[in-house]
């Protein structure tokens, strides 16, 4: 009988050489591998249709014997099985000699249970080292949460005798950063094997479920809409409360965070900002697709995520869309014309009152439903004491004598006597304050024109708006029964006052006391639209204008912005909102109805028709309102690559939250089948990849305490493996090795920050950000007060000198009287900067020639030939027939209109004293970053000009020469009137211009610049804000803005100059002062800094010369009784170096020390401690006394943290801090026993492994 030939994948159908290769490089070398295939598999890897496929897999399996085998032949493939020692016998007895060849072992557990450095072992017991210690074969590392750590094979190699650097050239390693990149990186294994003939026995995966769980993210500059605030993705905690698809706040689950390289997709909607997110995130909306445009005809295809379709008529294209739901969709597939869905907010909860006293802290007595009033305020019988001791006694100082004596204000008793306020506050106030339309429209008044102080609630208007001042009046005695108090405040201002205490209160807390933090209490929102159309009125009257385009609102504030926007959509009106940072000191929020939305707004705010609403023609790219949400128009997709953190938030129940433009899934259950395919997929490559090439394959999976395996839920696990131990306040600033200087919050767009090589002189170096930590978790912040000032956690550790060597000592162990590391005289070199373009707008006259040559080839009459100038009828004929002046550009646009190119050959510059000649510069010179400092000091931004202004009229003249040598440009210098200064004003639309491009980045630009730079840019602040004391050598500046004078405090540092930072409460107010006490640093000041004022100048040459008689001197962080023994050891008699002190002297000063090392370096005597002091001495660091440390309490507080390899150090409000990074620390058990302590990791939680770790690795307890 013939022997039936053996079946192979050839003989498969649709199967010839070249298939048949592709199929075995792929891996599919048996009939197996092709029956337990996907159709989509076999059609990706060998490029045959999926009918084949499918008939192919068919074949197979009809073909093969599905796994039944005997007994014997089992036995023979057991055989070939090796196994992977643990270290631990026991361990490896449990498992039957240790882990298999031929599968996956998975291991499962908490943070810190130990699956990583049980990967670490694996990686070096599966190389088959030899006696001579020669590692046989290869490991593989795919590493998804940059766990593996070369330092640890090291130490585990050197306590075995085995060559580190041998070993760890056989151990690959991949970084994993999304799960597509993982999925390939564990396919390309293959390629190791076959191609590059790699001994492989041993791949890891860790963690394997990182990527699956949480890799759909948002970058983290987005804000999510929560309740009751508005904040950034990276704020939020488990348990509060975002807005969700369905238009309701639901609960948060848990927050995730992970590192991510690839592509992020930024969409740019009508109406609402921009936002970014990585490709394969999920957010609501509808795709459409344009069918072609037929003559006569035209329709739209219209398509979801099922594919299916449906075709319309192409008029009002809004129309496509209505009964058709949107659909979850990958942000990456979203194209312009598109559409997302942003909800209504659902909720609605009418309530007819609240009561006020949910709104006072102030312990005022409540009975039968009144506040008692008369003993906590002004009762009529202390208005009558008053007015009657004031009439007996009206000298000077009385109003304030009777202030004391009674406790009220002296404004108040000022207006008592002077019969400005006559009408007292009612002796008593109803709790329950009625939620009508006219309550409501009163408290929109008070959001848009209203603020409070401690006992008076104050409105102010212009004095031309008497509707709105007489309504506040009417409205205020109506709900409140208060009367007002009015005051006619500057030119144009009127002020309504209402005084009483309990109100002031409630009004507060209600809707904020100032502007940047206006609100809504959370009843509103969810009141009838009915009723919340009257508060959106009132503040309407108040902060509304008519635009030429449309109704505008202007807030300060980021949460009362995102409120308006979502009553405005309950309203079914789409608002257009934009930030508007035109203004210098603060950005504000702008919320807009234009177009469509005119004649709605115009009609429920009963305003006159505005006169675009006929005009305006209907757009096919607006949105449109159905159900439950808004339909915005995308108008702009982009993707660009991105490298740092991406979060994520499972949301309970909804599975989604909403940002300030679009809704996001949160990628938890709702995705689960997407990313289960994707994970079976991942895994049956793993397995094909064991089975095929009979290796190990070892991965982990982190999970809380419920664990799931590879098919359960993933959701359930944590996803992250971020628990950083030392960290720091979100506006901590960071050095960054250019010289620029930036938030610790802003740091996951840095690549490199400034460091110290404490091997290489204590020398400042670049260095690399590694991984960054966030975290809210610690309960207990520290402040640590020198020169400078630093908020950090209690595990947060800092450098200090102990013994002639550099310690590291944690926030929480450091005690006031000590020395840290800070930075002084860095090394940055810095780089001249590119500034923005500005086109500067040039005047010209024409000729009679020209003339001739506009009127013969003039299209048209004048009218229309001037609209498409930017000149009018009137301006024309001058410029034509009298010689006036037109901008450059008409000259273009005329010969664009029809008129001879012979026209630029009549055309004349033009310079006057208002047309000046000018040049704009295109990098940042020494004179313009002086210019910039002095702006940030007293400039200011006018509607058309740049002022400034000083009582010394020599300082502007300086600055005004400044100008002239930078722009060509002169100001205008004045007297102010009544007053005593001047006024320098640069009218210049160009310069203004520029100013306001760089306004934000003014001083980032100035300090990654070279050194004269800074120089020019400190002397230009310190001519606006600083003083020369009379008295004592000390330069000083003051400044409100803390953000600002921290940032100079760091710009002295660079250039060697310390000064001491302290605030100040002024009327309320904060204000922060810079000291320059050191004489040193005094003479640094004089010498490379200065001032302009000629007296002030006169008062630094003075001080010059004081300070260099001084003997004052920095103290060093060496001790005085460990010098004196150094200098003994080298045999010198230590009273010839040092002056003898009492024990109260600590420490030495640096010039004695400097003296010292200079004589114990001619003995040419070796010694470790001198060559740190020489190293201390010429270094770039210095070491400032503690002055004060504190401790607070900081729940939720937000940490940060990065680890820089290497250095592992960086500068941090000037001082030199070190980077969160994995220690082991090790101690002995009971007996003889070994346990391993995991502590200052931020990749593993605090706590004790569940095995024993030795320093040659995992072994056995005995």
């Amino acid at each position: 009988m013939a022997k039936i030939k053996e079946m192979n994948i050839e003989d498969l159908p649709g199967v010839g050489a070249a298939t048949a290769e592709k199929l075995r490089e792929a891996g599919y070398q048996t009939l197996m591998a092709i029956a337990v295939a996907s159709p989509g598999e076999l059609v990706e890897t060998a490029g045959v249709g999926e009918a084949v496929a499918r008939k192919m897999i068919n074949i197979a399996r009809n073909n093969l014997d599905m796994g039944f085998m005997s007994g014997d032949e089992l036995l023979k493939k057991r055989a070939e099985i090796i196994r992977i020692s643990t270290g631990s016998k026991s361990f490896d007895t449990m498992l039957n000699g240790g882990f298999e060849s031929g599968g996956i072992t998975e291991c499962y557990g908490q943070f810190g249970s130990g699956k990583s450095a049980l990967a670490h072992q694996l990686a070096i017991n599966a190389l088959d080292i030899n006696e001579q210690g020669e590692p046989q074969c290869f490991s593989i590392w795919i590493d998804s949460e940059n766990t593996f750590r070369p330092e640890r094979i090291k130490e585990i190699c050197e306590h075995n005798n085995w060559d580190p650097m041998t070993i760890l050239k056989n151990i690959k390693v991949v970084r994993a950063f999304n799960s597509d990149h993982q999925m390939m990186c564990a396919e390309k294994i293959e390629d190791l094997i076959t191609k590059e003939g790699l001994k492989v026995k041993l791949v890891i995966v860790d963690s394997l479920m990182t990527h699956f769980r949480s890799e759909f993210c948002v970058t983290p500059n987005m804000d999510v809409i929560g309740n009751p605030k508005i904040k950034n993705i990276t704020e939020y905690a488990e348990g509060e409360k975002v807005l969700t698809h369905k238009g309701r706040f639901t609960n948060i689950l848990s927050t995730q965070k992970q590192e991510y390289e690839g592509k992020i997709v930024r969409i740019r909607p009508a109406y609402l900002p921009a936002f970014t997110l990585t490709p394969d995130h999920s957010v609501l909306a509808v795709k459409r697709i344009r069918n072609t445009w037929y003559k006569n005809q035209s329709t739209y295809t219209m398509k979801d995520s099922s594919n299916y379709s449906k075709v319309f008529p192409g008029k009002n294209h809004y129309k496509l869309f209505e009964g058709y739901g949107p659909d979850w969709i990958m942000a990456g597939t979203l194209e312009k014309g598109d559409y997302l869905a942003y909800p209504v907010l659902t909720e609605t909860k009418d309530q007819d009152f609240f009561l006020l006293t949910d709104y006072t802290t102030s312990p005022f007595p409540v009975s039968e439903g009144k506040i008692q009033v008369k003993d906590f305020f002004h009762g009529q019988d202390v208005y009558e004491t008053i007015l009657k001791e004031y009439a007996q006694d009206t000298s000077k100082g009385k109003m304030m004598e009777l202030s004391k004596k009674h406790q009220i204000p002296m404004s108040t008793i000022s207006q008592w006597v002077n019969g400005k306020q006559k009408s007292l506050d009612p002796l008593t106030l109803d709790v329950h304050v009625p939620i009508t339309e006219e309550s409501l429209r009163l408290f929109g008044y008070y959001i848009a024109e209203g603020h409070v102080n401690d006992h008076q609630v104050i409105f102010t208007f212009h004095v031309k708006e008497k509707e709105y001042i007489q309504d506040v009046e009417r409205l205020m005695k109506k709900v409140f029964g208060i009367s007002a108090n009015k005051e006619h405040i500057e030119e144009n201002a009127y002020r309504i006052v209402f005084s009483h205490k309990v109100l002031a209160e409630a009004f507060g807390n209600l809707f904020g006391k100032l502007a940047p933090n206006k609100k809504m209490p959370l009843w509103v929102l969810n009141l009838p639209v009915e009723k919340q159309r009257e508060i959106i009125k009132g503040h309407w009257s108040g902060d509304g204008t008519t635009s030429a385009w449309g109704y505008r609102f202007d807030t300060t504030s980021k949460l009362l912005a995102e409120q308006i926007k979502q009553i405005l959509l309950r309203m079914r009106i789409i608002p257009c909102m934009r930030i508007d940072t035109s203004g210098r000191k603060k950005q504000k929020y702008v919320i807009e109805a234009f177009g469509k939305q005119l004649s709605s707004f115009s009609e429920q705010m009963r305003l006159e028709e505005h006169p675009l609403t006929q005009k305006r023609k209907q757009s096919y790219n607006h949105g449109w309102f159905e159900g439950d949400y808004a339909f915005l128009p995308i108008r702009e997709t982009k993707e660009t690559e991105y490298k740092g953190p991406v979060y994520n938030l499972e949301v309970e129940e909804d599975s989604s939250y909403a940002l300030s433009s679009v809704v996001v899934h949160n990628c938890g259950r709702g995705t689960l089948a997407d990313r289960q395919q994707k994970i079976n997929k991942h895994m049956h490559a793993l397995m094909k990849l064991a089975d095929t090439k009979n290796l190990c394959v070892y991965v982990t999976n982190q999970v809380m305490s419920k664990p799931d395996t590879f098919f359960g839920d993933p959701t359930a696990a944590i996803g992250g493996n971020i628990v950083g131990h030392n960290c720091l306040t979100e506006d901590s600033l960071i050095q960054m090795h250019d010289g620029d200087i930036v938030p610790m919050f802003e740091i996951f767009d840095k690549e490199r920050v400034c460091s110290v090589n404490f091997t290489n002189g204590m020398q400042s170096v670049p260095s690399k950000i590694g991984k960054i930590v966030v975290r809210n978790d610690i309960d207990k912040e520290y402040i640590i007060k020198t020169l400078n000032r630093i908020t950090c956690s209690p595990g947060h550790r800092f450098f200090k000198v102990e013994n002639f060597g550099i310690v590291e000592c944690e926030a929480k162990d450091l005690q006031e009287g000590e020395y840290l590391a800070q930075g002084l005289a860095l090394q940055i070199e810095g780089s001249v900067q590119t500034l923005p373009e500005i086109k500067i707008r040039e005047m010209v006259t024409f000729d009679e020639n020209a003339t001739e040559l506009i009127e013969v080839g003039m299209l048209g009459n004048r009218g229309e030939l001037c609209a498409q100038l930017t000149i009018t009828p009137r301006q024309l004929r001058r410029v034509l027939h009298q010689n006036s002046p037109t901008n450059a550009e008409n000259v273009e646009r005329l010969i664009a209109l029809g008129v001879s190119e012979q026209l630029r050959d009549h055309t004349w510059p033009y310079y006057s004293g208002k047309h000046q000649k000018m040049q704009m510069p295109t990098q940042l010179s020494v004179e313009l970053a002086q210019l910039f400092g002095y702006f940030i000091g007293d400039g200011n931004f006018e509607e058309r000009n740049l002022r400034f202004k000083d009582e010394r009229r020599d300082v502007l003249e300086v600055y005004n020469a400044l100008f002239i040598k930078v722009f060509g440009k002169e100001g205008h210098i004045r007297k102010e009137t009544k007053k005593n200064c001047f006024i320098l004003d640069v009218n210049s639309t160009e310069i203004m211009q520029l100013f306001r491009k760089v306004d934000s980045e003014m001083i980032s630009l100035v300090s990654k610049s070279p050194q004269s730079h800074v120089c020019a840019f400190l002397k230009g602040f310190f001519d606006a804000d600083g003083s020369v004391d009379k008295d004592s050598c000390k330069v000083s500046v003051s400044q409100r803005d803390s953000y600002t004078i921290r940032l100079v405090q760091l710009l002295l540092n660079r250039v060697g100059i310390r000064a001491n930072l302290r605030r100040q409460v002024h009327m309320g107010n904060p204000i922060f002062h810079l000291t320059i006490g050191d004489g040193e640093s005094v003479l640094k000041y004089v010498e490379r800094i200065g001032m302009s004022a000629s007296d002030k100048h006169r008062r630094l040459q003075e001080i010059k010369q004081a300070c260099k008689k001084s003997y004052t001197q920095m103290m060093s962080p060496i001790k005085r009784k460990d010098l004196w023994m150094l200098i003994e050891s080298f045999g010198i008699y230590p009273s010839t170096l040092m002056k003898p002190r009492t024990a109260s002297y600590e420490y030495v000063g640096m010039r004695e020390l400097q003296k010292a090392v200079e004589e114990l370096i001619k003995v040419e005597k070796q010694s470790k401690e001198l060559n740190f002091l020489i190293s201390l001495l010429g270094g770039e660091i210095r070491f400032e006394k503690i002055r004060k440390i504190s401790v607070k309490s900081c729940p939720g507080q937000l940490f940060f943290d990065f680890s820089v390899p290497g250095n592992e150090n960086y500068f941090a409000n000037g001082f030199l801090t070190h980077n969160s990074q994995t220690r082991i620390y090790l101690r002995k058990g009971k007996g003889d026993t070994r346990v391993a302590k995991l502590v200052d990791s931020p990749y593993l939680a605090d706590g004790e492994a569940i095995f024993r770790i030795s320093e040659k690795g995992i072994i056995d307890a005995k």
